[in-house]
């Protein structure tokens, strides 16, 4: 086998053990400084982050802050000095979960001897750490249960003799002898000698068969008192299935007896319960009637015993009676229900029920007992909690609509938020609810602010102020907040709300308000160093002027405050000019115009003014600022211009005279090459024919060709005199725009040209055409010189490629003729448009130079472009676009 071949098999067996170690286990690889380089799909999936959040982070952000320090810098100590570090790590996913790794980190080593790469190789087991953590918490719960059930009941385990081998402190408590008495001995020890032999015969028969048995008994203690006990034993079973211990759980029922004792002698107090207290049979007749059932309902014993209950029952309530009945002879109670009953005089009356079922003394169930209590006042009062629980949760629901709502528990972690709340910083409520404030915290108050709140609703006072938050995404926003404690019986505080509102668009507008100011001020300051600035009273009074007013009047500012304006008056402008101005501004509106002034040494100045009037409460001017710009030398400039332009239009009249003649002549000269170039030319090439048909047989072949050569130059001459008219006819075209089917001008092109060319195999390519804009006319001429150049420069091709389509840009679409032909080199692709400017020879390609002109001349025409791409012998591709507006570019 080569060394090749080995190092192939080597690569694969290498690359198949990474495979199966990405299946199998989590990856990562860092550089020296702990950076990561790579992750494995396994790393991504078990911290939740994307490949891309990882490469290039340190392991800093899955730590999970479980590990000390002193564990961390072991670690690097371990693989800095070039060992294997072996270990569990408890790491932090993307989402907050936690997960535990079982880590191996092998660093490999450079050509210095220091780690040039570390690779971990980690396995999850947070299953098994959590199993861990079960089991610990199983096995206390364990513990915990039978340190409960010692604390809880009276327990004691015999052997399968019925040999006690273990009894807790309570059995000891209740049996009043201590535990050496009682170990070793059967239970015997503590009959009472109450129940009889078949009740003892049928427990042992029970339990020995490994069925538990559960029932009431009654011991004896050591000093000769009785005691009942509600008893479970539990046989548990060895490998042969017969007992090998009991286990009897018992609960000290004797004041539960005793209870039941008093019950029975408590019968006899029923008669003078407040209470209505009725027994009745199961048709319903009322068959006991005590004191409180008088008072309650009107009627003495006397008039209801033998009477059906349904007398005191309103009719549509008598089918819910009858189920209550049918409840009854099943032997089951109805506790507690609320229901409405008939007095003797006709009052509805609000009763809370509870029916038991009367049993005889084979168990049977003869009849029910009913015991009635008025409710009224009770269901009054539920009425008036039903109204306030109501306000509450309208209020709630109105605190909640119209602000951001927060509550907090005494240590500060977040225990409610509302829907406002989350809107506003931007965190889901799973994000809020168990952290605290600092989530939210902007860092834009000094920790004296924070302390003093805290301060504030730590001792109980309700706190108030503005707050600036940061939301989840970064952004800023101000919160208007009250923060009240609410405190527990000792006084201290349980909870405390935050109740705030938006605030930020406020804050926001006092910020602009303060940069406004700024602004304004510095406004000021540009338009004193920019402009002439004057106010003045409702009067026209003069109360201020800027030093470049002063300047440009060349007055002092005392000589101008308190005069009108009459002080810098030119008289130039008429009084209607004047009375205008002031009309317009003592109407409230702007007035804008140009103003002719005089100076104190009594020269003129020209300013464009801006004369802005402010209303007082009464909606009149109370003052008008005027706004100035020296316009002097532009006035200077405007009267040099006017001059000027005289003096233009005289020239440009003479100018069109000019090119009207001019005009006038190239139309006489087109007319004469149509005309007069092309009659001599006919006759070159008739008469050479003439002579080829008559005297050909006698010439020689040289003279023939010659002949021949002088018939193709004169129509060659001929061809370049139609393209060049047409093409100088061009200029003076007008354009009939309208928009134009492009498709169908495309194919019209290509029926002119010959399609489907016979002889010769042509594949043509059209993609859908938008429609255009222009002269249909001349976009037709477009089309067929772009083709039939195409068709031309392919004819060496087989098959030729002509694709047509468009691409859209930004400018908008352009159209496009691309071919497989000879193409050309893009060195000379500024040649390409010009009259008579060919790329290829006359011997190669037929042609008179003027095509391209000619489509360069009308897609300016109509403001487009036109431009070439080529690759010489791979083809070439012919782009134009076609301007929006009505152009008549030359």
């Amino acid at each position: 086998m080569s060394e090749d071949t080995k190092l192939r098999e080597t690569l694969k067996e290498v690359g198949d053990l990474k495979a199966a170690l990405d299946e199998h286990a989590i990856v990562a690889i860092t550089n020296p400084q702990g950076r990561i380089t790579y992750v494995n799909d396994k790393f991504c999936a078990i911290s939740k982050y994307a490949r891309e959040e990882l490469l290039g982070q340190d392991h800093r952000i899955i730590n999970s802050g479980h590990h000390p320090k002193e564990f961390i810098r072991d670690l690097w100590t371990t693989i800095g000095h070039g060992r294997v570090w072996h270990g569990e790590i408890k790491n932090r996913a993307k989402d907050g979960t936690f997960y535990w790794v079982d880590t191996t980190i092998v660093p490999f080593l450079g050509a210095d001897g220091k780690p040039r790469q570390y690779v971990a190789i980690r396995a999850d087991i947070t299953a098994r750490r959590l199993a861990e953590e079960n089991l610990r918490a199983s096995t206390k719960e364990v513990l915990d249960l039978k340190a409960a059930l010692d604390e809880h009941a009276i327990v004691a385990i015999t052997d399968p003799t019925g040999k006690i081998i273990y009894v807790n402190d309570k059995f000891c408590a209740i049996s009043k002898y201590a535990r050496e008495e009682l170990l070793g001995q059967d239970h015997r020890i503590i009959n009472s000698g109450h129940h009889p032999k078949e009740f003892i015969r049928n427990l042992w028969t029970t339990i020995a068969h490994g069925r538990v048995w559960r029932g009431e008994i009654k011991n004896r203690a050591k000093d000769g008192t009785f005691y009942w006990v509600d008893t479970t034993i539990v046989p548990f079973l060895g490998e042969n299935g017969k007992p090998r211990q009991y286990v009897a759980i018992r609960a000290d029922i004797t004041e539960r007896k005793r209870v039941e004792e008093a019950a029975r002698q408590l019968a006899a107090i029923v008669e003078f319960s407040d209470d209505a207290i009725m027994g009745k049979d199961l048709r319903g007749i009322i068959t006991s009637w005590n004191a409180g059932a008088e008072k309650l309902f009107g009627y003495a014993a006397g008039e209801m015993l033998g009477q059906p209950i349904a007398r005191l029952i309103p009719p549509n309530d008598l089918q819910p009676e009858e189920e209550i009945l049918r409840q009854i002879k099943r032997g089951e109670s109805v506790r507690n229900y609320d229901a409405v009953r008939i007095a003797k005089d006709g009052r509805a009356l609000d009763v809370a029920i509870t029916v038991s079922p009367i049993k005889d003394a084979t168990g049977n169930v003869i009849g029910a007992s009913k015991v009635a209590r008025d409710i009224t006042e009770r269901k009054r009062a539920e009425g008036r909690l039903r109204t306030s629980t109501k306000e509450v949760i309208d209020l709630k629901a109105a605190l909640d609509e119209h602000a951001i709502v927060a509550i907090t528990n005494p240590q500060g972690r977040i225990t409610y938020v509302n829907d406002k709340f989350c809107a506003i910083s931007k965190y889901a409520r799973e994000e809020l609810l168990g952290q605290d404030h600092r989530i939210i915290n902007s860092g834009h108050h000094p920790k004296e602010f924070i302390r003093d709140l805290w301060t504030t609703i730590g001792h109980g006072r309700v706190w108030h102020g503005e707050i600036k938050n940061r939301a989840k995404d970064g952004t800023f926003y101000w919160v208007d907040t009250t923060i009240v404690p609410f405190l527990d019986a000792d006084g201290k505080p349980r909870q405390y709300i935050a109740i705030r509102a938006d605030i930020t668009a406020r804050k926001l507008t006092e910020e602009n308000l303060k940069a406004s100011t700024k602004e304004v001020l510095d406004l000021k300051a540009a338009l004193d160093e920019h402009a002439i600035v004057a106010i003045t009273d409702a009067r026209g009074k003069i109360t201020f002027v800027n030093d470049k007013f002063c300047a440009i009047s060349q007055y002092a500012r005392e000589e101008l405050l308190g005069q009108d304006h009459r002080i810098i008056n030119s008289t130039f402008h008429p009084k209607e000019f004047i009375r205008g101005l002031w009309t317009t501004i003592g109407h409230g509106k702007v007035w804008h115009g140009e103003i002719k002034n005089r100076a104190k040494d009594g020269t003129f100045y020209w300013v464009d003014t801006t004369i802005v009037p402010f209303l007082g409460g009464d909606g009149k001017p109370r003052q008008y600022i005027a706004i100035r710009a020296d316009i002097t030398e532009r006035k200077k400039a405007e009267d040099a211009v006017r001059q000027m332009n005289t003096e233009l239009e005289q020239r440009v009249a003479e100018r069109t005279a000019q090119l009207e003649s001019a005009n006038r002549e190239l139309e006489a000269f087109s007319y004469s090459v149509s005309h007069d170039l092309r009659a001599p030319l006919r006759a070159v090439d008739g008469f050479s024919q003439a002579v080829i048909e008559d005297f050909g047989a006698l010439l020689p072949e040289e003279g023939r060709r010659q002949l021949q050569t002088i018939r193709h130059s004169a129509q060659r001459m001929g061809a370049l005199i139609d393209d060049l008219l047409a093409f100088s006819r061009l200029s003076r075209q007008a354009l009939a725009k309208r928009t134009v089917d492009t498709g169908s001008l495309v194919r019209g092109a290509l029926q002119e040209l010959g399609a489907p060319w016979p002889g010769r195999r042509v594949e043509i390519r059209t993609a859908d055409l938008p429609s255009s804009e222009g002269d249909a006319a001349l976009l037709k001429q477009v089309w067929l010189n772009l083709l039939a150049n195409a068709l031309k420069y392919t004819r060496k091709r087989d098959p030729a490629v002509v694709e047509i389509g468009c691409v859209e840009r930004p400018e908008g679409p352009a159209f496009y003729v691309q071919d497989n032909g000879t193409g050309f080199d893009m060195q000379y692709a500024g040649k390409l448009f010009g009259v008579f400017q060919r790329l290829h020879r006359m011997e190669d390609y037929e042609g008179t130079g003027v095509g391209l002109a000619t489509v360069q001349r009308i897609i300016h025409r109509h403001g487009g472009q036109v431009w070439a791409e080529a690759v010489e012998d791979r083809g070439a591709t012919f782009f134009f676009s076609l301007g929006g507006g009505n152009s008549n570019h030359e």
